[in-house]
């Protein structure tokens, strides 16, 4: 069943049921307006009575009553001393002489008992009704609403589904558009009616904005995969070359060693290519922060940088720092990309590192004296596979800088670059320290 539908059964049942409880009040009300209107008919009764004439009047062997023709029509009247009658009209019920005082309802009838004086004597009166005036307007209000209810629901029913079919109109245009974005594959294609102010409106402008980040997101990773095969096929090729002209011909243990050699460092490209490729696109539901000493992490990655090149010039500056919310390993590869790239593209310049804190944040400094980099080039630092102008050209995969970025921005920190041609090259990181206890 179709949304349409179901909101018209379902506008039917409300209105049913609204229908039945408004019926059930005006029911009750109507049963006790004319109750109250009996009973009013009955007290006016009385009144018409008269206490000598009326009560007495008859056949003197008869004990049947006579009322004069003002008497309300349909109101019988019967007078009981005791438990026997004394006079009674013709038509009056077969009751009970013993009724309590008021009103009594019995086989079908409205009694009212009373006491007077007759003569010098109390008696007990007892006027009756038939309750067919009450009962015959309540049933044909019943009947009425039998007709009437039915007839509101269909009514209700088709007005629902009337109105559901215009307001679920803009539904079936999405429908199409989200068809037609489907089968062309142009997720920048305009969502019809993003740009109103109601709910729809808003659900279709949460589809275009979706839409149009699906397919950033979508060019981003065919970018990245065609960048990615390119630099792992650049390795791959060198290292197949290399061992085909090793095995072409004979050659000397140094020729083997020198061969080796270069199969080694293309080996090593491949490895530290490989793993940032996996760093990149590691699941972030892996990422498992806890308090973190960035001064104690920085520390370890400076002591392996100064072990694997012991001609390097690294400095290390720090200050005791707050704990940030981090993963360890992932800031440890932050800090060594970022030494590599300082150690690799500075040619050879004196390199600083530093942790302090300020204010709320804790920074992270890594610098070198070297050549710099342009504003243009600064501008693209960050993006995968991209690599630095001529000044800073090397052996590299050009995703260190991506993996800061993408570690940092992960953390919820910044990173800023600082450089100009002759001038050096300053990477500031900065990550939110965790609030002291």
């Amino acid at each position: 069943m179709t949304i349409r539908w179901r909101m018209a059964l379902a506008v039917a049942l409300q209105t049913a049921l609204l229908l039945v409880i408004v019926a059930a009040v005006l029911y009750l009300a109507l049963q006790r307006f004319l109750v109250a209107g009996e009973e009013h008919r009955l007290d006016n009764a009385v009144g018409l009575l008269d206490a000598r004439h009326d009560l007495e009047s008859g056949a003197q062997d008869s004990r049947e009553l006579t009322l004069s023709s003002e008497f309300p029509a349909g109101v019988q009247v019967r007078v009981v001393n005791g438990n026997q009658v004394v006079r009674a009209t013709a038509n009056f019920p077969d009751v009970p002489t013993d009724l309590p005082l008021g009103y009594t309802r019995i086989d079908g009838h409205r009694v009212l008992t009373r006491e007077v004086i007759s003569g010098n004597r109390l008696v007990t009166l007892q006027l009756t009704s038939n309750l067919g005036s009450i009962d015959q307007p309540l049933r044909a209000y019943l009947r009425a609403l039998l007709v009437t209810l039915p007839v509101m629901m269909l009514f209700a029913a088709a007005a629902a589904a009337i109105t559901a079919g215009r307001l679920l109109k803009p539904i079936k245009s999405l429908e199409r558009a989200a068809s037609s974005i489907g089968d062309s594959g142009d997720l920048l294609q305009p969502v019809p009616g993003a740009s109103g102010r109601d709910e729809l409106s808003r659900l279709a402008s949460t589809l275009q904005e979706a839409f149009r980040r699906l397919n950033a997101t979508m060019q981003r990773e065919s970018e990245f995969t065609r960048a990615a095969a390119h630099d792992l096929r650049t390795p791959l090729t060198a290292l197949q070359a290399r061992i085909q002209g090793a095995l072409a011909r004979p050659r000397s243990d140094l020729q083997y060693r020198d061969t080796l050699t270069e199969l080694g460092r293309d080996v090593g490209r491949l490895s530290r290519l490989t793993e940032h490729l996996l760093l990149l696109a590691r699941d972030e539901s892996a990422f498992h922060p806890s308090a973190t000493d960035l001064r104690q992490v920085a520390g370890e990655a400076v002591d392996r940088a100064r072990a694997r090149d012991t001609g390097s010039s690294i400095d290390f500056q720090a200050a005791p720092v707050p704990p940030v919310r981090g993963d360890v390993l992932l800031l440890s590869h932050v800090v060594e990309n970022l030494l590599e790239n300082a150690l690799k593209h500075g040619r050879g310049a004196p390199v600083t590192v530093s942790v302090e804190s300020q204010g709320d944040n804790v920074v992270l400094d890594v610098a070198d004296e070297g050549p710099g980099v342009t504003e243009a080039t600064r501008a693209r630092l960050g993006e995968s596979f991209f690599r630095g102008d001529t000044a800073r050209t090397g052996e590299g995969s050009g995703l260190g800088l991506a993996i800061v970025a993408h570690v940092v921005a992960l953390h919820g920190g910044t990173w800023h670059v600082d450089s100009a041609p002759g001038e050096g090259f300053l990477v500031r990181v900065r990550l939110p320290a965790l609030p002291a206890d």
